[in-house]
């Protein structure tokens, strides 16, 4: 069985080759209006995007939105009966701790749909999969390809699951629908670009944001064109500043956004990690060779990101690596299309260098992408009620004040945020709770560290010796945490909500202690054997940390993606890692100035883990 799928954009129809079903709206005389729980991770300060994307449902639908902008706020004193619709926003990391697993159990058992706006798949699909049916999510909407819907969502492993939508990573905000682009083609900038490096496991498509820049910072040499090229983090640029750059381009750079690379179990970034961790200089080709050589270009996501936007907004003419880009753009009417291997770099130049022809695609790119709003938040979110009243089958007949809302939301757990439209304004009060937020944060984490004398001798030396100039406190701090949480389940205490063991791993071809932790209830007892340390000599591994040869973890993931302690009748959840997999990074760090304390923390641990 294969849920209801649907392409990008089905509002476009036939407007380009390809076009997509329509979705019939509900028919009702009186379309009902749902009360939509919106949770969400927004601190105020993220990107246009995330703020663009998360609050057009408040602006362009129909129905009523109540936010959640911190996951940690959903305690088990929490109403879900109200709401017809829980919708999880795409800034919840779902394998993180910030949804508590109480939180999951609450939604799963909810009576409203669950819908969920997924990002940036492209790694761990399958860790996904599992969050997802634990959640029962029934609708989901994706940037992958309708094609692969059931490759990547099948009901197989997500059996609450109805329908799938493709949509796009991004839409038209008003503020740039109302830019006239056009006042002046004179700008004192040829080419104009900003990108980041991406994480090598995205394959070859994220690697082509370092060649586009690469080969462009050349031949704007060569051709005499006015660049600003660059893809260093310090050189990044934000707000207001980014629009006035790209006003002050007449070209942008750019490719697809996406990956080319699909990790469905997490291996490939937990091998590639571990590899440049003992191997920091490695080369991309290198990692591909060794780790994804097969899965390159197996699954491919190919989408537009919001700056395709932005920049046929901004009157800015494309010059864009060839691609699929979610079928938006076309090379020729959209871009200037350059090939992969730069075959066709002359024909380019002489394309960026006539006028006319730069003029009328920068005028094609707008007229397409944003004068005619079929990209527009206020399309998207017109479709968004389709798909609702498509899939929404009942109705809660529990009330809700959204002031009593807001203002339980602003006493119990300091949210100061509430939507206006598509932005929001701040209540005061903001710094009060981070304030107290932090020394209670900081209570607990003296209160469980005190029976571990080792870790506050280490302290001690981590202070007085100055290291504190190297070495963030707050990472260290979240390390010892960890150790500390490991020695008082292994030494009996009640700490830990759910009951599991650790048994210390040492793999001597990679120089890698784990920690590994194991369901009591699977019979994994016979794991804490002898053999699991053969090889193991803690002076020899501390060296190895001390010349950044060696790894330190704990592997959580045969138990889970984050771990939940109790404090004070509270149930609190922290980070476990990607899948599940912590590195102990600032204690290794650690070990090249404070080798012997490091020491005594591991032989402390690791003692109580293999006899405790």
């Amino acid at each position: 069985m294969v849920p209801e799928q649907s392409g990008a954009y089905p509002w476009v129809g036939s407007l380009y080759p390809g076009g997509q079903e329509r979705l019939e709206p509900f028919v009702s005389i009186v379309a009902p209006v749902f009360k939509i729980l919106i949770i969400s991770d927004f601190n105020g300060a993220d990107a246009n995007v995330v703020r663009d994307f998360l609050f057009c449902f408040n602006r362009y639908s129909r129905h009523d939105f109540y936010y959640i902008f911190d996951p940690r706020s959903i305690t088990e004193s929490f109403d879900f009966k109200p709401f017809d619709v829980i919708l999880i926003f795409w800034s919840v990391y779902l394998p993180g701790s910030r949804l508590s697993n109480a939180a999951r159990e609450r939604i799963r058992h909810a009576e409203a749909l669950k819908v969920l706006f997924l990002q940036d798949e492209y790694r761990n699909v399958h860790l996904f999969n599992r969050l997802m049916s634990d959640l029962g999510v029934q609708v989901m909407f994706t940037c992958v390809a309708a094609e692969d819907h059931n490759v990547f969502y099948s009901v197989e492993r997500i059996p609450s699951l109805q329908a799938v939508y493709r949509v796009l990573t991004g839409y038209v905000p008003s503020y740039l629908e109302a830019v006239h682009p056009f006042d002046s083609w004179d700008r004192p900038l040829d080419i104009g670009y900003r990108s980041r490096a991406v994480s090598p496991y995205l394959g070859d498509l994220g690697r082509e944001k370092i060649v586009v820049a690469e080969r462009f910072q050349e031949i704007s040499k060569r051709y005499g064109f006015r660049s600003d090229i660059s893809v260093r983090e310090e050189d990044r640029i934000y707000g207001r500043a980014w629009i006035n750059f790209l006003k002050s381009s007449r070209f942008t750079l750019g490719s697809a956004s996406g990956a080319s690379v699909v990790d469905f179990t997490g291996d490939i970034y937990r091998n590639c990690e571990n590899y440049l961790a003992l191997n920091p200089g490695a080369s991309y080709d290198e990692l591909k060779d060794r780790f994804f050589t097969e899965a390159e270009g197996k699954y491919v996501i190919d989408t537009v990101s919001p700056r395709v936007f932005e920049s046929a907004a901004l009157g800015c003419t494309m010059v864009f690596h060839e691609g699929f880009y979610g079928g938006v753009l076309r090379p020729g009417v959209h871009y200037i299309c350059v090939k992969k291997d730069y075959s066709n770099i002359e024909d380019v130049v002489a394309q960026m260098k006539d006028s006319a022809l730069t003029r009328q695609i920068a005028a094609n790119a707008y007229h397409d992408l944003i004068a005619s709003g079929a990209y527009s938040y206020r399309t998207f979110g017109n479709w968004f009620d389709t798909v609702l009243d498509k899939n929404v089958k009942r109705l809660s007949q529990k009330a809700i004040s959204k002031s009593a809302f807001y203002a339980s939301n602003y006493f119990r757990s300091g949210q100061v945020y509430l939507p206006k439209e598509d932005t929001f304004f701040v209540l005061p009060g903001r710094k009060f709770f981070d304030f107290f937020r932090i020394l209670k944060k900081l209570e607990q984490n003296i209160r469980l560290h005190l029976p571990f004398l080792v870790m506050w001798q280490l302290l001690f030396q981590y202070f007085r010796r100055g290291i504190w100039k190297r070495i963030s406190l707050k990472y260290l701090v979240m390390d010892l945490f960890r150790l500390s949480l490991i020695r008082s389940l292994l030494q009996g205490s009640k700490v830990i909500v759910v009951d599991f063991g650790v048994y210390p791993e040492y793999k001597p071809r990679q120089f890698m202690l784990s920690l590994v932790s194991y369901d009591l209830k699977s019979g994994m007892q016979n794991a804490k054997s002898e053999g699991f340390m053969t090889g193991f000599d803690l002076s020899q591994f501390i060296s190895h940390l001390q010349n950044n040869q060696a790894l330190f973890e704990w592997d959580h993931s045969p138990v889970d993606s984050h771990l939940e302690y109790e404090y004070r009748k509270k149930v609190y959840s922290i980070d476990m890692g990607l899948d599940g997999h912590y590195g102990f990074y600032a204690l290794a760090e650690l070990a090249r100035y404070c080798p012997e304390w490091v020491a005594d923390v591991l032989r402390s641990v690791i003692y109580a883990a293999e006899y405790g």
